[in-house]
C-alpha cells in the first residue's frame, strides 16, 4: 500500500461528530472510515493528517501588506481583517501564511474557542503532519475565475478573479441571496459549476460556463500537490505541522532527570575514576562501556578514546554531582512547559563549553522573548544566535547555558 491520509472533517460550532475516513492517496481508495467518538482511526499507519474544516466557520482573504517580515505580517492582518470579523479581535484566532508569489499573502480567522476545539481534536487524532484546510479549497485546482460546487444542500466556491472573498461555503437557505451578490461581486469571465447548481439570470453579461463533476472533498485535497497545502496558514499552530514532536520528545527529561544524572554521574566515576581497571579487564567489559558511552550520546560516530570523549561530553560531573547536559535539558523542558508555542527542532551539546545549542521554531519575536523571560526565572540564560523567515514561521538557533 502506497501513503494514506488520515482525513478528518472538524465540527462546526455547535456539532459534536468528528468523522474520519482512512484513504490510499494513489488510488483515492477509502480503506476505512468511522467517528472518532466510537472508533479509533489507524493513526499509526497514516503519513498525515487532514483536518477539513466548514468554510462557513473561516474567514479566508488574500491580503496585500506592505510588510517584509513574517512578524510584520502577523501584526498587520488583525487590523486588516478587523472590519470583516464577526466577533472583537480578542475572540478571534488569526493566522497568516507566507508571501505568495504575487507578493500577497493568505490569512485564516475564526472563533478562538473553536479554534481550540479543533486543536483539541488534533491532538487526540495524534498524526503528524497535520495541516487544517477549508473543505472549500478543494475547488483550488479547477479551471475557472469562479468555480461553485453542490456540497450536501450547501455550495462551495473558489474565487481566482482577484476580488471578493478567496473561498467559502453558502448555507442552502442563502443560495438565492448570496450567489448572485456573489456573481456581481466578481464578475468572472468564466464560470465552472457541477450540475445542480442553480445560476441567476445573467442578460446579455453572461460568462462561458464549464461543467464540473461532483465533488469528494477529502479525496479532491488530499490530491493537491503538498507545497499548495504548505502555503496555507497554520491556524492550528506550527507543532501540529512539524512531522516530529521535539518537545514532547525531551518532556520525559524534566521527569527523571535526577534519576537520570545520578545514573551518569555513577557512569563517570567508574569510566574515568577506573580507567586503569576496565583497561584491565576483558574486551567484553571494553564493547559495555562503549555501548554505555554511544546510549548516552548517540550522536557520537566513532569512538577513539573512550576516557577523554567521556570528560568532554560530560563535562566536570563527578560523584553525586547531575551532568551539565541534564541539567540544561531538564531545565530547558521545564522552561517550554511553562507556556508559549516553541517547538525545538534540533539539539546540540558542546561539554567543553557547557552549553547546549538550540534550533526551534516560533511565531514571532515576542514568543522568544517571553522563553527568555522564563528561562531566566529558571537559572537559564538564553544568548540568541539569530533567526530566519521560512514558510510563516521563525527559524532560530540559540544557546541555553546555566546561569
Amino acid at each position: 500500500m502506497s501513503a494514506a491520509d488520515l482525513i478528518v472533517m472538524l465540527p462546526r460550532a455547535g456539532q459534536t461528530q468528528v468523522k474520519w475516513t482512512f484513504r490510499d492517496r494513489a488510488s483515492g481508495e477509502v480503506l476505512s472510515r468511522g467517528d472518532l467518538g466510537e472508533a479509533e482511526p489507524p493513526r499509526e499507519l497514516a503519513a498525515r493528517a487532514i483536518l477539513i474544516a466548514p468554510s462557513t466557520e473561516i474567514l479566508v482573504r488574500r491580503l496585500d501588506l506592505p510588510v517584509r517580515h513574517e512578524s510584520e505580517a502577523r501584526r498587520a492582518a488583525p487590523f486588516a481583517l478587523e472590519e470583516e470579523l464577526a466577533s472583537g479581535l480578542e475572540e478571534t484566532r488569526i493566522a497568516v501564511g507566507p508571501r505568495q508569489p504575487d507578493g500577497s499573502r493568505l490569512a485564516f480567522a475564526a472563533a478562538g474557542s473553536l479554534v481550540e476545539r479543533w486543536q483539541t481534536i488534533a491532538a487526540r487524532v495524534g498524526v503528524r503532519p497535520a495541516v487544517l484546510v477549508p473543505d472549500a479549497w478543494a475547488l483550488s485546482a479547477d479551471a475557472g475565475e469562479l468555480v461553485v460546487a453542490e456540497s450536501g444542500r450547501d455550495l462551495l466556491f473558489f474565487n481566482n478573479t482577484g476580488t471578493g472573498p478567496v473561498c467559502g461555503r453558502i448555507e442552502a437557505g442563502f443560495a438565492a441571496t448570496v450567489l448572485p451578490a456573489l456573481l456581481g461581486q466578481t464578475r468572472p469571465e468564466r464560470l465552472a459549476i457541477t450540475p445542480g447548481v442553480d445560476l441567476p439570470s445573467f442578460g446579455d453579461s453572461a460568462p462561458q460556463l464549464s461543467g464540473l463533476e461532483p465533488i469528494d472533498a477529502g479525496a479532491r485535497i488530499a490530491s493537491l500537490d503538498p507545497s499548495v497545502l504548505r502555503m496555507l496558514p497554520a491556524l492550528l499552530g506550527r507543532q501540529h505541522a512539524a512531522a516530529t514532536d521535539w518537545s514532547g520528545m525531551i518532556r520525559p527529561l524534566r521527569r527523571v532527570a535526577a534519576l537520570a544524572a545520578a545514573a551518569l554521574a555513577l557512569f563517570v566515576a567508574v569510566s574515568v575514576g577506573e580507567g586503569a581497571y576496565l583497561r584491565a579487564q576483558s574486551d567484553v567489559i571494553d564493547v559495555r562501556a562503549e555501548d554505555a558511552f554511544r546510549a548516552a550520546f548517540p550522536d557520537v560516530e566513532r569512538v577513539v578514546n573512550l576516557d577523554a570523549q567521556l570528560r568532554q561530553r560530560a563535562g566536570a560531573a563527578s560523584g553525586s554531582e547531575a551532568s551539565v547536559f541534564l541539567q540544561l535539558a531538564g531545565a530547558l523542558s521545564t522552561t517550554l512547559a511553562d507556556g508559549g508555542d516553541i517547538q525545538v527542532e534540533a539539539l546540540r551539546f558542546d561539554g567543553t563549553r557547557g552549553e547546549l545549542g538550540v534550533t526551534a521554531t516560533y511565531p514571532d519575536f515576542a514568543s522568544f522573548e517571553a522563553l527568555s523571560r522564563r528561562a531566566e526565572a529558571n537559572g537559564l540564560v538564553i544568548e540568541d544566535g539569530g533567526a530566519r523567515q521560512a514558510g510563516g514561521v521563525l527559524t532560530g538557533d540559540f544557546i541555553v547555558r546555566q546561569r
